[in-house]
């Protein structure tokens, strides 16, 4: 699976299988040797992909940080999906595929 805009293979390897009394957990994490891109390596943000999945400080819900405002907040459900419409709106309506000079 991809993990990063460069888009090399990743293979990542966990125990637990949504049985009762088993904490899903990420063991290992190593290039995918049958990967065209990185052929089995990986650079440093690749390898410390480990860490930042254990990461307990990990952000694991959507935060929006509003206009003058000096905190982000957490967003979910009916929100969270509002915020990100709005974005793709604003991203679609401003979007520009040629400059003055016709290059893409």
């Amino acid at each position: 699976m991809p993990y990063c805009s460069v888009s090399c293979g990743v293979i990542i390897y966990t125990i637990g299988d949504r049985a009762k009394n088993v904490t899903p957990q990420v063991v290992h994490v190593e290039g995918d040797p049958d990967h065209p891109i990185n052929r089995g390596t990986l650079c440093p943000k690749g390898a410390s992909l480990q860490q930042d999945i254990l990461n307990e400080r990990r952000i694991v819900h959507p935060q929006v940080r509003r206009p003058g405002s000096d905190h982000w907040e957490d967003i979910r459900g009916q929100r969270a999906e509002r915020d990100c419409r709005k974005s793709e709106e604003n991203r679609d309506d401003n979007f520009i595929e040629k400059d003055a000079q016709g290059k893409r």
